[in-house]
């Protein structure tokens, strides 16, 4: 009963995401996605995602583990979320981040 509720909850899960993701791929207003962000996640939640995306870059740019840790004032374990995302994390993850670097350039 248990692994079933597990799995249950994992398939709607998954389905939400799918559909969250569509959705995402549909909005060509930068402005319309940040209010729906700011509308969904609290501010700590939008920082934990921007930091997730500072250390994957700096991690991608071949920085040192304890250099990003020590650099963006987080800890090893969280700069080690992101190293293991980076080598086995699902694909696309390297166009979102140079999608990521250029928009945070303009």
């Amino acid at each position: 009963m248990y692994r079933c509720t597990i799995t249950i909850v994992h398939t709607m899960s998954s389905k939400s995401t799918k559909q969250l993701a569509k959705i995402f791929m549909k909005v060509r207003d930068p402005k319309l996605a940040e209010n729906f962000l700011e509308n969904m996640l609290t501010p700590p939640e939008l920082e934990e995602i921007a930091s997730r995306l500072r250390i994957i870059d700096l991690l991608q740019k071949g920085i040192p583990q304890r250099e990003v840790a020590k650099k963006l004032k987080v800890s090893i374990g969280t700069v080690s979320r992101g190293a293991r995302v980076l080598k086995y994390g699902k694909p696309g993850l390297s166009i979102i981040l140079s999608m990521w670097r250029s928009s945070s350039k303009t």
